[in-house]
């Protein structure tokens, strides 16, 4: 965004900015109404043996 700035293409940084004001108020939202939902992002979960296609190429 900060290159395109440069190159007088303001409509970048304008959708740019769109779009990061959007995903903040996305998480307020989240954190508001689902806090539960949003606690659970980032938790490692390592795939079982179960988890995968049961076809004989991973069995």
């Amino acid at each position: 965004a900060a290159v395109s700035a440069r190159n007088d293409n303001v409509t970048v940084v304008i959708a740019y900015a769109a779009v990061l004001a959007a995903a903040a108020l996305f998480t307020v939202a989240l954190r508001v109404c689902a806090p539960d939902r949003l606690r659970g992002l980032g938790i490692y979960d390592e795939p079982q043996r179960a988890d995968l296609l049961p076809t004989a190429t991973f069995r």
